[in-house]
C-alpha cells in the first residue's frame, strides 16, 4: 500500500494507483494541463473513493504505508477502477 500525500492531506491506495498517479501528474505537469481523477482508496479500513485534482502546480508525493496495510485493496479492481479513463494506465505503461 501506498500513501498519496497531497496539500494538506494523503490518501492511502494501491501501489499501482499511487505509481500512476504519480507519473500521470509529471505528464500533466508537462504538458501545462489539468484533470480530475477518482482513485480507490481505504480510508479507516474500510474502502471509498476520493477526487485529486492533478495539474502543473500539483505538488504529490507518494510514500510507503507499511507493510501493515499490504493486501487490504485488490489492485486488479483498483486498476480497473481508476479514473474511467486509459491515459492513466498509458501514462504508468499499463496495457
Amino acid at each position: 500500500m501506498k500513501r498519496i500525500l497531497y496539500s494538506s492531506g494523503s490518501v492511502l491506495t494501491g501501489d499501482g494507483i499511487a505509481h500512476s498517479i504519480a507519473l500521470y501528474a509529471a505528464s500533466l505537469a508537462r504538458a501545462g494541463s489539468a484533470e480530475v481523477v477518482v482513485i480507490p482508496i481505504l480510508r479507516d479500513g474500510q474502502p471509498g473513493t476520493a477526487e485529486i485534482v492533478i495539474g502543473p502546480s500539483s505538488q504529490l508525493m507518494v510514500e510507503d504505508a507499511g507493510p501493515e496495510f499490504d493486501g487490504e485493496i485488490d489492485e486488479g479492481l483498483a486498476a480497473a477502477a481508476a479514473v474511467g479513463d486509459d491515459r492513466l494506465q498509458e501514462a504508468a505503461g499499463v496495457e
